[in-house]
């Protein structure tokens, strides 16, 4: 795999997440939603106590 050597990663971010979003988002299992959702919570609840 080659890569250009310089990339702009706040940049390319986005689009990833995005395309991500729209290719998967109606494709996602329950356990995936799940996952996600726990991740969520434990941010917010780390986020909280900080």
């Amino acid at each position: 795999m080659s890569h250009s050597p310089i990339v702009n990663s706040s940049n390319y971010a986005p689009v990833s997440i995005s395309t991500f979003s729209s290719r998967k988002m109606n494709k996602l299992t329950e356990a995936e939603i799940t996952y996600l959702y726990q991740m969520g919570m434990d941010i917010s609840n780390s986020l909280a106590h900080n």
